[in-house]
């Protein structure tokens, strides 16, 4: 069933090429087991579009963090009590609470920046290949 999904195997080669250019991980992940029908279930109901953004957006938020980036794999993207979470949080990328309490307003803004331009340097590279940029993050100084 999911092994010859072309919806899902296009999903997981998205997923993978990222975790790919993160350096996340050093296999790619398969389409099999649990993962591979939470993903299947996900698409089926949520659409394949609404994953890929999903997708997109949890690489963003957490290629930085390298104990979130352990969960860049498929049953805890589209597990559905997290999927439901991911799908509906929109907006720029934002720093977490836990963050803010550390930092002042100054290294708030500076770490946005950061993200900032390793994304727009990914996007460079995506745009070599063809492939679609990802969302960037609200510049805190406004350019």
């Amino acid at each position: 069933m999911t092994k010859n999904c072309t919806d899902c195997l296009s999903i997981l080669t998205l997923l993978n090429q990222l975790r790919d250019e993160l350096k996340v991980g050093t296999r790619d992940l398969k389409l099999c087991g649990q993962g591979a029908k939470f993903l299947h279930a996900r698409h089926t109901t949520e659409g394949v579009e609404t994953c890929r953004v999903v997708v997109r957006r949890q690489v963003a938020k957490w290629w930085n963090d390298p104990k979130m980036r352990e969960y860049l794999v498929l049953q805890t993207l589209f597990r559905e009590s997290n999927f439901d979470r991911y799908a509906s949080n929109s907006g720029p990328l934002q720093l977490t609470v836990r963050e803010m309490d550390n930092k002042t307003a100054g290294d708030a803004a500076a770490d946005v920046r950061k993200r900032i331009r390793y994304i727009r340097e990914i996007n460079r590279q995506r745009a070599d290949f063809n492939l679609e940029p990802f969302p960037e993050p609200e510049d805190p100084d406004g350019r």
